[in-house]
């Protein structure tokens, strides 16, 4: 049977800006208690892998349901870096002044009254709604577009590190995995899909766990084994 499950743990401060982290390290995991499961693998998923959380577990079920493995994915440091569909795995979007005068101009022209400062999702929607309306009426030209910037603001007060912290989020996550029982003799092998990400985590001492790391031609990183 397919189980699911969840789990966290500490994982590594940033020692470089000495930012403290406030929030342990998630990470989940997907196997099926009947078969006799013959590695770790994880799916290490990239930018914008939170946009639905529904298909990033779906992802990692499918995998854990076709081959005998114990499949594991992190939810590393910045993992919420784009906007998503899924509840508590979503950043704040947050505009500039300059941008947020823009929006307000439009806003004035399609008759929508200001909202919400802090979300801006019902005023922009609306303002999209306004300017259809406009375009049914032949009121706009079809292809007329209003451009907004915003920037993204992870939750916990994450931000970009290089993919240096998200590395050691997944060995902190192997770490934490092989202490529980079941998983203790596990033979664990690795591949890294050529990316600065997967470069980081497989050129990383994995304290004494036996493992083969095989980075492809998309990256400049050759093979190397751990042990």
């Amino acid at each position: 049977m397919l189980k699911n499950q969840s789990f966290f743990t500490d994982s590594f401060q940033d020692v470089e800006l000495k930012i403290p982290r406030t929030a342990p390290l998630e990470y989940r995991v997907s196997y099926d208690d009947g078969k006799k499961l013959k590695a770790i693998v994880f799916l290490i998923g990239g930018l914008g892998a939170n946009a639905n959380m529904s298909l990033f577990d779906l992802e990692r079920e499918v995998v854990a349901r076709e081959f005998p493995v114990l499949c594991v994915q992190v939810l590393y440091h910045c993992f919420c870096a784009r906007p998503s569909i899924t509840q508590g795995y979503n950043p704040e979007l947050k505009m500039q002044e300059i941008d947020r005068e823009s929006l307000q101009k439009v806003a004035q022209i399609c008759g929508v009254e200001g909202q919400d400062a802090q979300d801006l999702t019902p005023q922009l929607e609306s303002i999209d709604a306004a300017l259809e309306g406009l375009k049914a009426r032949g009121e706009l030209e079809e292809d007329f577009r209003a451009l907004f910037h915003c920037d993204v603001h992870p939750p916990r007060g994450e931000y970009q590190n290089y993919a240096l912290l998200p590395a050691l989020d997944h060995i902190a996550a192997l770490k934490d995995l092989i202490k529980r029982p079941e998983l203790q003799n596990l033979a664990v092998e690795g591949g890294g899909g050529g990316s600065l990400f997967a470069s980081h985590f497989w050129w990383r001492k994995l304290w004494g766990i036996c493992g083969y790391a095989l980075c492809e031609n998309r990256s400049a990183f050759g093979g190397r084994r751990f042990g």
